[in-house]
Order: structure tokens, then sequence, then C-alpha cells
């Protein structure tokens, strides 16, 4: 590899430019997000001079997820995920080389050397054991270095937590290029045939290829669910495909029918049976009216309207739930159908006529108009989803956790035992490294020279001593404090 490209690929895999890609990454989002969706006033002027950070569309809008599709945006992310994969590249091969040099380190057994410190390597690979470290060998002609390694597995933890999330960048682009959304509204009774009806809407990714299985729901119902504490949750009852059991779904608990994700969606309220009839007897609507946005001072209301443009004709409905007359004017308690009451006003060009409450099974005159409210049921939004990148998603999660988990639970240490043969006697020189925790290291190497010292000489006395001999697996307080040097 040249020298100058793997430099900089060296300066690019660093933790330091990571963390600097993410804060970037994360600071866009945020601009981002404060950039308004829809026709832009005043402002595309403004936005088409950075069109390299957001695509405008030549009507001067622009939408959320097209944020998110700028060229600025993307080559952000494919920046930080090149750092990712270099990160990954050089860490598997220096834990590559790191295992290939292990292997030349040979087993205690298979040395020749070790014949000469017999009387010491015993002891030596006893210590380690006991604390926990493998034992590997390296021999030169006078000496022989015992290597002593513990927590090789954070390593592993470190390059599996990079791979995570390269899966997740992964998983979000998958989302963003095959994935599917949509949105579809009904009323108590009705069936959705994705064979037959249209989607509320439809956002689906560049790559996205719906499944051949049409989708089939049907709402039954949907019905409140009171909690201990009085709060309410709306149950949408749904049955479809081949499944005919009633499920009741909810915003965060869903079901997948046709290989699709459905949950409730934002937006719920009435549907109240409405017929206008004409003064010559021409039916101009009949059917429900789907009632949805609350009135702004939050009395419980739900308003909607109907336009006919041919006839120069709006009809404004606001429809009460559970209604009561009080101070003047009707109000609703509560989101139960209780007393379901609704009032109608029709606005004919500039012409208003007097607002008319309708109950439920009675009618009104307006004008030349007829109006009949004959019952009320509730209608439900589906949110529809197709994402695969979610499940990619996940898997780069769970691999992070467990990446994290090695990393921080697994701290690699090092112990070397140097031993050498000079002048009839043995030398022993220990020292070692640890990745993290210097401190605590400290101690528990000093513990080990300590327990070492004692055991050699415990051995170097003759066995006609009746001193008790050190039991490693007693505490190493205890140990030290029986075997402590005078």
């Amino acid at each position: 590899m040249n020298e100058t490209l793997k430099k900089y690929l060296l300066k690019l895999s660093s933790v330091r430019v990571g963390f600097f890609l993410l804060a970037l990454l994360a600071i866009s989002s945020v601009v981002f997000s404060f950039f308004p969706t829809g026709q832009i006033d005043g402002f595309s002027k403004f936005v088409s001079l950075f069109s390299w950070m957001s695509n405008v569309q030549p009507d001067g809008s622009i939408s959320f997820q097209e944020r998110f599709e700028s060229p600025a945006f993307l080559a952000l992310i494919a920046v930080l995920s090149f750092s990712l994969a270099a990160s990954i590249f050089f860490r598997t091969k220096a834990e590559f080389l790191r295992l290939r040099h292990s292997q030349l380190l040979r087993p205690i057994s298979e040395s020749p050397e070790s014949m000469r410190f017999q009387d010491t390597m015993p002891t030596v690979l006893k210590t380690l054991r006991h604390y926990g470290y493998k034992p590997l060998v390296r021999s030169l002609e006078e000496q022989i270095t015992i290597v002593g390694e513990r927590g090789g597995k954070g390593t592993f933890g470190s390059i599996l937590f990079h791979t995570a999330l390269l899966v997740i960048i992964a998983g979000v682009t998958l989302s963003s290029v095959a994935s599917f959304r949509s949105s579809i509204s009904l009323t108590e009774g009705q069936e959705f045939d994705s064979g037959r009806d249209s989607f509320g809407y439809e956002q689906g990714g560049t790559f996205y290829r719906a499944p051949q299985e049409d989708l089939v729901l049907r709402l039954i119902r949907v019905e409140p669910e009171y909690a201990v504490h009085g709060a309410t949750t709306l149950a949408t009852i749904v049955a479809g495909n081949s499944v005919n059991q009633e499920v009741p779904i909810y915003i965060n608990h869903g079901i997948i029918r046709a290989k699709r994700e459905i949950h409730q969606g934002a937006q719920t309220g009435f549907s109240p049976s409405i017929c206008i009839t004409q003064q010559n007897g021409d039916v101009l609507f009949k059917g429900f009216v789907r009632l949805a946005s609350i009135h702004e001072n939050g009395n419980n209301h739900h308003r909607d309207f109907l336009t006919f443009p041919d006839h120069d004709l709006r009809i404004e409905f606001e429809f009460l739930p559970d209604a009561v007359f009080r101070n003047g004017r009707f109000i609703s308690r509560s989101q139960d159908l209780v007393n379901p009451l609704l009032r109608i006003s029709v606005n004919r060009g500039s012409s208003r006529s007097e607002d008319q409450w309708i109950s439920a099974g009675s009618a009104a005159q307006a004008g030349q108009l007829t109006l009949s409210f004959t019952e009320v049921r509730r209608w439900s939004q589906l949110d529809v989803v197709d994402d695969p990148g979610k499940n990619v998603m996940l898997l780069g999660v769970i691999l992070g956790s467990v990446g994290l988990a090695l990393r921080l639970l697994c701290v690699r240490k090092r112990i070397i035992v140097s031993l050498r043969f000079q002048d009839r006697k043995t030398s022993i020189d220990i020292k070692g490294t640890a990745e993290k925790f210097p401190a605590e290291f400290e101690s528990e190497l000093a513990l080990f020279r300590t327990t070492l010292q004692l055991l050699l000489l415990q051995d170097t006395r003759t066995n006609q001593s009746d001193s008790p001999g050190i039991d490693l697996n007693k505490s190493k307080k205890e140990e030290l404090q029986e075997k402590a040097l005078p």
C-alpha cells in the first residue's frame, strides 16, 4: 500500500475523526429539520443558493425526506461509512497480526530451553494461571520470556462495535431507498383492498418493490380502553387477508399483513352519516363524513367541511359526541358517544345560513337543502409500513451492544516474565501492560510480584521445613498475611 495513502487512511480511521463526523452528522440533522416543508415563499431563492445542501423543487417546495437526501447529507454519510470501514480494516488487520504473533509463541511443554528453568517455570506458570492469564513462551539462547495474556476479546468487541455502526448505516440507507410508508382512513365496517383501492398517500423509496399479495383490511370497530387512572386509549379492531380473527392494534403495537406492518395512526375521530338533498329531490351527497380536527380550545369538538364548487357551496360540520348545553352554548363533556349532536352550517357564495343543530336520527332544513343525520361511527387512520431496513438496524444495535459489552468488560492485560540464566543463577524480570484502569493494574501487578516471590522463596527451602505451603485457592490478602516476609 502506498505510504501516503496509508497515512491518510490511518488518520481517517481514527476515533477522533469518527467522533467529529458523528457530531457533524447530528448537527446537520438538526439544521435540516428547521428547513420548512411544502411551498417556500421568499425562502426558495435563499435555499436554492445552497442547492448542494438541499433538493429544492422547481416550484420552490421541499419535502421532509428530500432534506436528508441532499448531496451534502449523503456525502457526509458516505465519508462516515468510509471512515468506519477503514477503522474496521486496520483494527482487524492488527488483531490478525497479534493472533499470528501469538501462534509463534510455543507452549511451555514444547520449549527445549524450559529444562534449564525447570525449577522456576512451574511456579511462574502456576501463578499466571491462578490470576487468569494464558501463558505462552518465547525462547532465546539464555533467556525465556513467558507472556501471560488476559482479556483479548476486548479487541473483537471494538471491531464488532464498528461493524455494528456500518450495519446501522446500511439499514438506514436501505430504509431510505427501499421502504414504503402510507396511510389509509377507514370507518367502522369499511374494507380496504390495495388491489382495488388507493392509499391515502404513498411515500416509497427508489428501489421499493411492492409485495405481490394485496393488502386487505376491514375495520371492525374502534373502541376506547380505560386505564386505571382514567386515561383512554383507542384500540382499532381490524381483520383481513387470510386471517379473519379480530385483532386490536395500537399506535405502538401493530400487526403484519401481506408483508406490511399496520399500526394505528395519530388521527381518529367520528363519521356521521349525512344525506344532503336539494329542493328538486336530487341527492347532493350521501355517505360518512370524517370529522377529525379538534377545536382549538380543547372542548372535545370535531370539525370538517364539504365543498361543492359546481354549486358554489361549502357546508361546515361540528360534531359533539357528548353534548350538553351550558352557559348559553353546546359543549361536549367527553369523547364518549353519549349524546351525539351535529352542527351544520351552509355557506353559499357570500351568504351564510343559520347554524342547524341535529341529533342522531333527525333532519333539518337549511335554505333549499334538506340535511339528514342518520347515525355516527368512529373512524381511524391506519399507518402502513414496509421497511426492510428496520431489521437490519435492529441487528446493528444488537451487535453494537454485544461489542460494547465485550469492550468494557474484557480489558486486555499482559504480564511478561523474563527468565535469564547467568552465572548459574536465574534472574527474573516482571513487566506488564493494560489498556485501561492503570492504577488497578499496578496493584494487581504488585500483588503478582509478591505472590511469585513468596512461592519461589518457598521452593528454595528444604523439604525438611514444617512450614505450610502457600495455597493459591485462599484469598490473596489472607495468604500474604500468613506468608509475609520477615
